[in-house]
């Protein structure tokens, strides 16, 4: 189960026993003044708007599905302010509409296992979690929208597209649209990865451009799977759309047999939890950290070590090609390391 650790615990005591015991109290709550206490969801009777409004952070359980059609009782948009919302043990699902705007940060636990597309959005969430991840997009839009797939996993979808003005800006600079939106998915994906690091994540994170063409769409679907993906999971996924990949549950990363399979993959974001990074391209290092590689289509990508705790190896390059690397004691040739 994933921790449920977005709500401080209600601590043992006889009136907080008989509050769950016997009133059938199945939530704990938060309030604007730190205090921590425990309520009944659904109500028998509406809260009152005094005390919804005091609560900022909340942990239901054993509601099978949140529902704001059941009765207007049952709405958790009374909680105008709640910041925090924790889908713990026994809550299944959500209905559409039924998580307040306000809730910044949402905790699944394992038995979530139906939030379906179009549910979650519009509001102020921005962080994520759930078994074993923990995702923080950074700033929230009118149009991002996470859900869960029929593979429970975790999607999430940012769409964004360039102004009208700026747009007219690019063409008159004579720049090329298609590079400049890619840029803009790119710095996107790098500011998610970059927050979500922060965190003791085991799955990896997918971004696969919307459109691979010249047009103002900078639209982007990030996908929570593990690496590499099985192909039983890549329905409705292009290889070609992934430009970005932030890699966290594999000891071993090939370059090579990724760029095969995602032949557009422009930036990879290696985890601490990555141990090697093999098939580097040789004179190609930028820093001890990032690394560049050219792509059959002669554009470049960017492997980008998190940790200095990854060893990256290179391939060995022809006699006539050979440089010695820079910084001997950070990247192996492949012929020195154990087999």
């Amino acid at each position: 189960m994933a921790k449920e650790n977005a709500l401080a615990h209600v601590r043992p005591s006889l009136l907080n026993n008989f509050r769950i015991n016997v009133l059938g109290h199945n939530c704990s709550y938060v309030d604007f003044d730190g205090n921590v206490g425990t309520l009944k969801y659904p109500p028998t009777k509406q809260y009152s708007p005094r005390f919804a409004q005091k609560i900022q952070e909340l942990h239901i359980t054993n509601v099978p599905v949140i529902d704001d059609k059941s009765t207007p009782i049952d709405d958790l948009r009374h909680f105008k302010y709640l910041r925090r919302l924790t889908l713990g043990s026994g809550v299944t699902g959500i209905s559409r509409n039924s998580i307040p705007s306000s809730v910044e940060e949402l905790t699944l636990s394992k038995d979530v296992t139906s939030i379906p597309e179009g549910y979650l959005g519009n509001g102020s969430l921005h962080i994520v979690s759930g078994p074993g991840y923990k995702i923080d997009i950074g700033t929230t839009a009118t149009n991002d929208h996470f859900y869960l797939d029929k593979f429970q996993r975790l999607i999430i979808e940012k769409k964004q597209s360039l102004g009208i003005g700026l747009e007219s800006h690019i063409n008159q600079r004579g720049q090329s649209m298609f590079d400049f939106s890619t840029m803009v998915k790119l710095n996107s994906a790098e500011s998610i990865i970059r927050r979500s690091n922060e965190f003791p994540n085991t799955k990896s994170l997918y971004f696969y451009a919307e459109s691979m063409q010249a047009n103002p769409n900078a639209s982007i679907k990030i996908v929570l799977d593990s690496y590499p993906m099985p192909e039983k999971r890549k329905e409705g996924l292009k290889d070609d759309h992934l430009i970005a990949l932030y890699v966290v549950d594999e000891k071993n990363l090939d370059v090579e047999k990724l760029n095969a399979t995602y032949p557009n993959l422009r930036r990879v974001f290696v985890a601490e939890s990555v141990k090697k990074v093999t098939n580097l391209e040789p004179s190609l290092e930028q820093s001890p950290y990032s690394y560049e590689q050219k792509l059959a289509s002669g554009r470049k990508q960017q492997i980008i070590l998190l940790s200095n705790k990854t060893t990256p190896i290179k391939k060995t390059a022809p006699a006539s090609e050979a440089k010695v690397a820079e910084s001997p004691e950070l990247v192996q040739d492949e012929s020195e390391v154990e087999k």
